[in-house]
């Protein structure tokens, strides 16, 4: 009886205990920081476009280091799956339906965007990239400076 006991109670604890912790990596994963910024991320067969607050737009996605994102996730035709391989961040995307992804960026650099969802002949050309940057930098991009006179500006910085 003892051991009948002993052989449901350990692997009960065992899974609670395990549970335990997934359920506090999960709440996290979930609970967007309030000054998160935030991005609207669309996918289309085969790319993907981001839209930032004030209505400027891009191929890739731009992000300022150290700061909270917020992904507002939208497929305009058939599922697709958002993936940062950097950032340990996947997510599902489904047409006519919105989901939410957070993430923050701790180093500046590029960084592989994909689509992990196979989502028709072009799926293999479904990749991006995040440029993360330093705020300053982030700032200048956001309201006006081109491309070409950000690497002018990191090459006199450096």
């Amino acid at each position: 009886m003892g051991l009948e006991i002993a052989w449901t109670a350990i692997p009960t604890i065992l899974v609670l205990i395990m549970f335990w912790y997934g359920w506090q990596g999960y709440k996290e994963m979930v609970n967007v920081p309030e000054d998160a910024m935030p991005v609207n991320v669309t996918a289309q067969m085969w790319k993907w476009s981001f839209e930032y607050e004030g209505g400027k737009k891009s191929d890739s996605l731009f992000v300022p280091v150290n700061t909270p994102v917020k992904l507002i996730l939208h497929s305009n035709d058939v599922n697709h799956s958002f993936f940062i391989p950097a950032f340990r961040l996947k997510k599902d995307v489904f047409p006519n339906r919105e989901r939410i992804a957070w993430f923050i960026a701790e180093r500046t650099g590029e960084y592989d965007i994909a689509c992990t969802e196979y989502c028709g002949l072009n799926h293999s050309y479904m990749y991006s990239k995040i440029i993360v940057m330093e705020n300053q930098e982030f700032k200048d991009w956001m309201y006006g400076m081109s491309e070409e006179d950000l690497k002018l500006l990191k090459e006199m910085t450096q």
